[in-house]
């Protein structure tokens, strides 16, 4: 992001890094710790991932923060709600939801391919609002705009968090677990437009994981996800 041109109208600051150790669930204290803190001083927190274990993270500190019912708007090919022992970046949305009373939760961009009936059947359970990659086109933008609002009708505060597997692996090949069919760049671009213009002031934190380098294919994922946080930045003003 070094590159980019500077047109924003606030300062942006590097407020440094959580180390996940082999106790992941105290890195996610941590972090949790860390955004507080942001948001007390009224900063716009970006997360910038790691595994996608930093949304429970990310999550506990909005909440511990405003102490009220959060909307949690995931782009994502998978639910993160896998049920273990111990945290993984497959558990965070799981552990948000044992933790909490309030449970509000959507996911965008779900692959049948990538989730097994089980995970479908949790997400049933836990009254989890989704749309598969498959209805994630300018063919339904209408549908998706009209869901979104439903959603978040009545919510305070709104998280925004985006697994970059969400993409498809010709557009973000950076990623371990990769998207045969995802969602294109443009439209994920389209919802955050929309998110951003009617939301804006709800809006408190956005995340992004997943992004490995070491799966990359010349930087190409890279450049996407660069552009992606910076636009981010653009919309947040």
């Amino acid at each position: 992001m070094g590159g980019f041109a500077y047109h924003q109208n606030c300062k942006l600051y590097d407020c440094g890094k959580v180390v996940a150790n082999e106790d992941l669930e105290k890195s996610q204290e941590e972090l949790a710790l860390h955004v507080t803190a942001l948001l007390k001083n009224n900063h716009f927190p970006i997360v910038l991932g790691g595994g996608h274990e930093v949304a429970f993270g990310s999550f506990m500190g909005i909440h511990n923060h405003f102490k009220k019912d959060i909307a949690i708007i995931n782009f994502d090919a998978h639910f993160d709600l896998r049920k273990n022992e111990v945290a993984t970046s497959g558990t965070p949305f799981a552990q948000i939801a044992s933790t909490c009373k309030e449970f509000s939760y959507m996911c965008l961009g779900v692959s049948k391919a990538a989730n097994t009936k089980a995970l479908f059947a949790q997400a049933d359970a836990l009254h989890v609002e989704y749309i598969l990659d498959t209805k994630m086109t300018y063919m339904y933008i209408k549908e998706i705009k009209e869901k979104l609002n439903l959603f978040l009708k009545h919510k305070e505060y709104i998280y925004i968090t985006i697994d970059t597997d969400v993409f498809p692996t010709y557009q973000v090949p950076g990623v371990s677990a990769i998207a045969s069919r995802g969602v294109d760049v443009g439209f994920v671009y389209e919802v955050l437009e929309y998110l951003f213009e009617n939301y804006r002031d709800k809006i408190k934190l956005v995340d992004i994981a997943e992004y490995n380098p070491k799966y990359d294919i010349n930087e190409i994922g890279k450049k996407i996800v660069s552009r992606l946080i910076y636009d981010i930045v653009s919309l947040a003003q």
